[in-house]
């Protein structure tokens, strides 16, 4: 059976200024765009205190004296170096790999026995980390696209099990689902529908009719969604194969 996992370096831009000054793990820390005019990166500790992605400087220098904040300009050179050092450490351990991009590469784990492969993920991320300094999380799936990191799962997460979906589903809000966001967010919410696994199970002539086409083939097993584009979400809530 396919078998995906999608590694995530986490808060790639930030854990690679922290391997080098380690005095930053505990404070909020943010990298600037090539000119600093706004925020690319941002851990959970800036997040916390509201720093927005792509938010400009100006806005938050208030936050950043409050805070004891640490901002650091882009060195993408640095960044690209530490990314070959954990694609490196990732290949000896599965050769089957694919650069994604510069914190996300994919691994094929289909040759790997079902069993195996949480304690192969965890051993993974103790041997990355052990090795570059560089903190991962793994999303695995039976598709590329539905190998998705949960954060909330602590750090793994085989959808490819019905009971890790299904953990999954319940952890990723609904407005974070493709074919949702915005524009079916509040709709969904004020019906009680907070969380993928609520949409999965809601009334299928309810979604229908407010969601139109749109909900029916997000809703359906098989199905593809009318457009394809990069999202947060699950390309089909109910895929199995």
């Amino acid at each position: 059976m396919p078998r995906y996992a999608l590694v995530d370096c986490n808060n790639f831009y930030v854990s690679c200024e922290r391997v080098f000054n380690p005095s930053m793990n505990s404070r909020p820390v943010i990298v600037l765009s090539n000119n600093d005019g706004c925020a690319v990166a941002r851990p959970n500790e800036a997040k916390a205190i509201g720093i927005g992605m792509e938010d400009p400087v100006f806005k938050f220098q208030e936050l950043i004296r409050q805070h004891d904040m640490a901002a650091y300009s882009s060195n993408y050179a640095m960044y690209a170096h530490i990314s070959r050092r954990v694609t490196l450490t990732l290949g000896l351990m599965v050769p089957d790999l694919q650069v994604y991009s510069i914190d996300e590469p994919f691994l094929d784990l289909s040759t790997f026995r079902t069993a195996d492969v949480p304690d192969l993920c965890r051993n993974i991320i103790k041997t990355v980390i052990r090795n570059t300094g560089i903190p991962v999380s793994f999303g695995v799936g039976p598709t590329k696209t539905l190998a998705k990191k949960h954060p909330a799962l602590g750090g793994f997460c085989d959808i490819s099990d019905p009971v890790w979906l299904e953990r999954a589903l319940a952890a990723t809000e609904v407005g974070k689902v493709w074919g949702v966001r915005r524009r079916y967010e509040k709709f969904l919410k004020v019906r009680g529908i907070n969380t993928a696994l609520d949409l999965v199970r809601a009334d299928r002539g309810m979604t229908k009719k407010r969601m139109g086409v749109n909900g029916t083939r997000l809703l359906s097993p098989g199905s593809e969604p009318a457009r394809k584009k990069k999202h947060r979400g699950f390309k089909n809530l109910l895929q199995r194969d």
